[in-house]
């Protein structure tokens, strides 16, 4: 990739995606930078982002959430939810378990590099687990980096048009609102990442942009427009459309097409358990069903936003889900070296 290609890939980003939004598709500006990063990297060699763009993303959603976060409405959701979120969690970790069994029987895939290959959330632990612990890191990023592509493609979609909502397309008004608050959100997207440094959890940057905004929502005197969380999307998507590669598609062909049914069948799993998770909390189902992808939390969260759904359900579900399998890996690993 030449410095022409270089500083050319951000704005025809932007255009595509634009162009997506505007035509109301459904988290338009996902679908549309996630399709330019997977057309550059396949036919433009060595196209990358910098590592920044992801942290940066991740705290443009957050603070886009924290403007709307209502925290006795998300502690209540929590306690109405109660059992739904055991079964949720226990339900989307057992089906992983169970495609990673299906995976090392019918294939000649290890164990461990099956299991780590279908951990539901937190990919980049994931991926560091893996390979201190032994697995065949390249077959479980391709997993992971397909199950990303395949949940972050298809599902806003999905729930776009399930839900039949399109995207707001207030441009006009969201470029103004945002020109008018870039200093404070620049701040406080400053003061996250900060944090997030000294402090690296899973999604840090997203959850404490979030926390920071809620605390300086009763002074804030600026308004957070929706386009915020577009512009998130739209980094995520460029950062997670680059990952899927010649390489990527490869190594899926080494282990077999079979692989990819099982991922797919992932997709389906988790569809399902979002509407059995509908049914028990009694919750939207399409917000419920965003809560349950294990394909990044600020992804679907801002797809939430985007698509005018249920976002305090979803971004409480997405934490919970995503802090509960960090804190099981270490379970995960002790049991995969038994």
């Amino acid at each position: 990739m030449n410095n022409i290609q270089r500083l050319a890939f951000w704005p025809v980003v932007i255009i595509v995606a634009s162009i997506f939004y505007l035509l109301n598709i459904p988290a338009g500006f996902l679908i549309g930078s996630l399709c330019v990063g997977m057309y550059c990297s396949f036919f433009i060699k060595n196209t990358k982002v910098t590592k920044q763009v992801f942290p940066v993303a991740l705290g443009l959603i957050g603070i886009s959430l924290g403007s709307a976060v209502d925290v006795p409405l998300i502690w209540d959701s929590i306690m109405r939810f109660g059992w739904a979120i055991v079964f949720g969690i226990a339900a989307t970790i057992g089906c992983g378990l169970v495609l990673a069994f299906i995976l090392h029987r019918s294939t000649s895939i290890d164990k461990k590099t099956a299991v780590y290959s279908f951990i539901p959330g937190g990919a980049s632990e994931v991926l560091g687990l893996a390979d201190r612990d032994g697995a065949n890191i390249s077959i479980v990023a391709a997993f992971h980096s397909v199950r990303v592509i395949l949940f972050v493609g298809f599902i806003p979609v999905f729930v776009g048009v399930g839900a039949g909502q399109g995207t707001r397309t207030r441009v006009i008004a969201d470029i103004l609102s945002l020109g008018a608050s870039i200093l404070p959100i620049v701040l406080i997207l400053f003061a996250a990442i900060s944090v997030h440094y000294l402090f690296p959890i899973p999604a840090g940057p997203l959850l404490f942009s979030t926390i920071i905004m809620v605390l300086l929502a009763p002074f804030a005197s600026f308004e957070v427009p929706v386009l915020l969380a577009g512009i998130g999307q739209m980094l995520i998507g460029a950062s997670v459309g680059l990952r899927f590669n010649r390489e990527t598609l490869q190594t899926l062909r080494e282990i077999k097409w079979t692989s990819i049914g099982l991922v797919v069948s992932m997709v389906g799993m988790t569809i399902l358990i979002g509407v059995a998770f509908s049914l028990w909390a009694r919750v939207d189902v399409f917000s419920a069903v965003l809560g349950w992808i294990p394909a990044g939390a600020g992804e679907m969260s801002s797809t939430a936003i985007v698509l005018q759904l249920d976002e305090m359900t979803v971004i409480t579900v997405q934490l919970i889900r995503l802090y509960t399998v960090f804190f099981c890996l270490p379970l995960f690993v002790y049991w995969l070296n038994k």
